[in-house]
Formats: structure tokens, sequence, C-alpha cells
């Protein structure tokens, strides 16, 4: 070994026992912060976690959504939610950006999360809970190098107890005192609380919310899951002109994903006179919404709309739980973009939980695709099954 690779490896050696040593520094757990808790009451648990070094270290604070993790394997799942893009389309992830948070030797850190997961906790019993929580040291309170990281896994059982709705209300109290919270932190968590299942009673705190610009966007989720008739007014209202554009793109889905056909024509009414992206979106909704009575507006855009246009539309067509579509959909497989043969794809799968063998990334497999789809469509295509975007069963080849 020469000693220039020497004194690497050495460094290298040293850099894992100092991250190693500044692990071992940090020890904490994940409680929860009462026992037992109604049913439907919003569950809030408590990070701890302390010093037990003899210096100072600085930890990052992220997005309470990215990291912290809650499994309950024995509640049952929640009803899966409707993606305007149907089953198999993929997704984007979001992003965050972190702080430093300094704790000094023999001091403690401790921060509220709100139980969140793919899972429902609304009926009485015992539900063993696993909490993961992964914790960034940084090199110092601007410098947000990681220098080491550790992962903290926690253990606890919740217990839910049947209830009254005054009871519940009790329960609710101190979430919406923490609304009205000056601390951002505090008041944000609170809004997630209040929108994660709301009980009816909550219905004007939540339309109170909606009718706010800084809370209107975090209001949607709680909307669409109260359903009731004035919550669906207020996607409505939302959805449409006048309303800043990047909250018409949280309110269109929302409310489509509900189902409700008698929003049709709205969506209809949007898909012909917007111009920005809420087009797209409630183009989509309107595939889902109108069904068959969507595809006179989706075949007319067809012909002199662009790449990015054809993608949207193809989805929409997708979403139609129509017959009707696929034919078109099969054209569109020899689309000259990429894009647009991968959102045929997909909704055709989509609408025939059928899928081709042969590629579509070259306009030769595509050919070959198309090809198939028409074998088929022209053999099979009368008495196949034709599936909605809110039934994801399993999806089987072309034969």
């Amino acid at each position: 070994m020469t000693k220039s690779l020497g004194r690497l490896v050495l460094a290298i050696m040293a850099v894992q026992a100092g991250q190693a040593c500044w692990a071992q520094q940090i020890i904490g757990r994940i409680r929860p912060e009462k026992q037992p808790y109604l049913v439907g009451e919003p569950v809030f648990v408590v990070l701890d976690l302390a010093n037990a070094g003899s210096g100072p270290v600085w930890i990052g604070e992220t997005c309470a959504w990215s990291d912290m993790q809650f499994e309950a394997t024995t509640a049952p799942k929640p009803r899966p939610e409707v993606s305007l893009f149907g089953c198999w389309a993929g997704g984007t992830a979001g992003s965050c950006l972190g702080n430093a948070k300094q704790i000094l030797p023999g001091g403690h850190y401790e921060r509220r999360y709100l139980l969140e997961g793919s899972f429902r906790l609304d009926s009485p019993g015992v539900y063993p809970i696993r909490a993961r929580h992964k914790i960034d040291i940084y090199a110092g309170e601007t410098d947000y190098r990681v220098i080491a990281s550790q992962g903290l896994v926690s253990e606890f059982q919740l217990s839910f107890v049947e209830h009254d709705d005054q009871e519940l209300a009790s329960a609710y109290a101190p979430v919406l005192r923490d609304l009205d919270s000056q601390d951002a932190l505090t008041s944000s968590l609170a809004i997630r609380a209040v929108v994660q299942d709301p009980p009816r009673f909550l219905e004007e705190v939540i339309l109170s919310l909606a009718d706010h610009p800084k809370t209107a966007a975090a209001s949607m989720s709680g909307l669409e899951r109260l359903a009731t008739p004035r919550a669906k007014g207020k996607l409505a209202a939302l959805s449409g002109a006048g309303n800043p554009e990047a909250i018409r793109q949280r309110a269109i889905p929302a409310l489509a994903a509900l189902g409700d056909s008698a929003y049709c024509s709205s969506m209809l009414n949007i898909g012909q006179k917007s111009s920005q992206y809420s087009r797209s979106i409630a183009l989509r909704a309107a595939g889902y919404l109108c069904g068959e009575k969507a595809l006179p507006l989706l075949n007319s855009l067809l012909p002199a709309a662009d790449a990015a246009s054809r993608f949207e539309l193809a989805y929409a067509l997708g979403n139609s739980h129509s017959r009707k579509a696929i034919p078109v959909l099969i054209s569109l497989l020899l689309d000259a973009n990429s894009d647009v043969r991968r959102a045929a794809v997909d909704s055709l799968t989509n609408l025939t939980h059928r899928s081709s063998r042969s590629g579509i990334d070259d306009k030769e497999a595509a050919g070959t695709a198309h090809d198939e789809w028409i074998t088929w469509w022209a053999t099979e295509g009368a008495t196949a099954k034709i599936y909605r975007i809110d039934d994801c069963s399993e999806r089987m080849p072309l034969q």
C-alpha cells in the first residue's frame, strides 16, 4: 500500500468513526401523546430526542410527510384514491428544504407529528404501531452538510374507544385553538389534523379554511373527505374561473375524485374555456365524471392538439369508461410523440386491464403494439369488459 493510499484509507476510517460517534450521541423514541384516543380523533405522537454526548449537535428538521413514516399492520386499508391518470401511471414525489435545530449536551428536542399512513383507525380496539424516523445530523446551523444519519424505530400500541359527539367535539377543541396559533408549525399541524378525517361538525371550519387564501389549498383534502353537498359546492366554486390557477389545479381533481356526475358540465365548461393547465385537469376529470358524454369534446380537440395536449387527451379518453374511446386510443399508438404513445398505452390498460407485450419506445415497436391491439379489438372488442379508473384489479396480457 502506498503512503498516499494509506493516508486515504485512514481518513475514510476517521470519517466513519466520527459518524458513528455522532450517531451514538443522539438517543430517542417516538411515543403517543396520550392514551386512549376516541374513534375519529386525530392522533398525535411525539418525537423525543436527547443529546447524550458532551458537545452540541445540529439535527435536521425536514418536512413532516417525508421524515416520519407509520405502519399499522392490523388496521384496515383506506379505499384507494382515484387518480385521473388511472391505475398504473407513474407519479412524482415532492421535496422540501430542511432547517437545523441545535440540541445542547443533556438537552432534549421534541416535535409533534400527526399519525398518518395507508390505514384506517376508525373502530374501537388496540392497534400496534411502528414509527420510523431518520435523523440527519448537520455540520452546523447554516451548514446543511449531513455528517451522520441515524434511523430510529419505535413500536407502541394505540387504544381507541367509543364516544358520543360531544366527547369528540371536546377532543377537537385544542386542535381548533391551534388553527389560530402564530407558530407556523403548530397551525399547519392543526390544519392537517382537521382535514385528515373530518367529522361533519367540522364542516364550517373547513369551509372557512377554504375561504382564506393562505389555507385554501390545504383545505382541499378536507372538503373531499367531507363530501357533503356544501363541500362539493365549494370545490366546484374553487375550480371555476377567477380563482388562482394553483387553487383550481387542486380543486378540480378533488371534486372529480368524488365521482359525482352532477359536475360533468362544469368540467366540460372548464375544458372548453380555460387556457391554463387547469383545462387539462378538467378534461381528464370530464372523462371520469361524464363518461361517453365527454367523447365529442375530446375527439374534437385531438386534430389540432399539440403533443402536450394529445398526451392529456389520451388520459381523458382512458378515464371515460367508454368502449368507443378504444379505437381512438389504438390510433394514438402510432403518434410521433413517445409520451403520447405512453399515455395511450396507459389508457388502454386502464379501460381493458390488458397490456401488449410489445413496447412503444420506438416507432417499429409501437407499430407492432398497434397491430396487436387491432387484432385484439377485432376479435374481443365487442364483448370485452370495460373498466373504470377506480377499479384497479389485476391486468392481463393481450391474447
